[in-house]
């Protein structure tokens, strides 16, 4: 938010972490952040929270569906 408050406690991000990537590993990344139209910080975060299962079908459709295409 632009004053500095969040709506949410769950949207508070205190850490940060650090990641070092083969040149592969980061090709397969950005392949994925192409596909699916998301930040780093997003994609891992939501790999994260999926226990390493991301659905890249459902993005696609979460997608189409909230722009209105």
């Amino acid at each position: 938010m632009a004053d500095g408050k969040r709506r949410y406690k769950s949207d508070r991000k205190d850490y940060k972490i650090s990641v070092k990537l083969s040149e592969k590993d980061m090709d397969i990344l950005k392949a994925a952040l192409k596909r699916t139209g998301m930040t780093a910080s997003a994609y891992i975060r939501e790999l994260i929270r999926t226990g390493g299962f991301f659905s890249f079908t459902l993005m696609i459709f979460k997608r189409t569906f909230s722009s209105g295409i």
